[in-house]
């Protein structure tokens, strides 16, 4: 990653200490190692660190990353071009959610670039973006390998709009936060996410700081 932002905490921990989340990185390494030509979706991409990783583990492999922050979009195509990837990914600056439309996002402070989310009230930081779903983007034909998603909360709502892909049993792997506060902040909580994922033939686990606030969770498909 050649651009980062001094502030950040993401930039810090690649900058100082070679790696962001070292256990998921690995896993998204691995999985993205395993075989030639696999596709990863990265919704809530930021700067692009794993979609890079995934990238880079083969060259074959293909990636879609959606992110609507205008500073972190720059950034992750910069970083794209810079590792020559920028032919490997195709780049939307979109938000994922459970329905098509014009949604608020808040890009959150200025200092850090993954705090960024759907928004339910107005800030003098809130633009209007626009909102896909994740079924509506892909015609179920295709596997995804692995669906990353990290959007600070709204993670249900991308969850939500891939119901028909779930069901399908089109996506392999799902690797998503569970951010209580952001759930609570649009209408909902972790039983909701998973009574979907069970409703929708996926098990899952929490992989990291089980009980705390914000935790990541693993799933794939029975």
């Amino acid at each position: 990653m050649y651009d980062l932002v001094v502030s950040d905490y993401i930039s810090q921990c690649v900058a100082f200490l070679g790696v962001f989340e070292p256990w998921l990185s690995r896993r998204v390494r691995s999985l993205g190692a395993a075989g030639d030509g696999k596709l990863l979706v990265d919704v809530g991409a930021n700067m692009g660190y794993f979609t890079l990783i995934w990238l880079a583990a083969n060259p074959g492999n293909r990636a879609v990353a959606f992110e609507p922050g205008g500073r972190n979009l720059q950034l992750l195509r910069k970083n794209l071009e810079q590792n020559s990837f920028a032919e490997s990914c195709s780049v939307h600056a979109k938000a994922c959610s459970n329905r098509t439309g014009i949604v608020s996002f808040d890009s959150g402070p200025d200092a850090q670039t993954g705090w960024g989310s759907i928004a339910v009230t107005d800030a003098s930081r809130t633009t209007e973006v626009e909102a896909v779903t994740l079924d509506g983007q892909f015609d179920g034909s295709e596997t995804i390998d692995l669906l990353k998603i990290d959007t600070e909360g709204a993670d249900f709502l991308v969850l939500q709009g891939a119901e028909g892909l779930l069901r399908a049993k089109r996506v392999r792997n799902i690797y998503f936060e569970m951010n209580i506060p952001g759930l609570r902040a649009l209408g909902s909580g972790p039983d909701d996410v998973l009574r979907f994922l069970d409703a929708v033939g996926y098990r899952y686990a929490c992989v990291d700081a089980p009980g705390r606030p914000v935790s990541t969770w693993y799933a794939h498909p029975v």
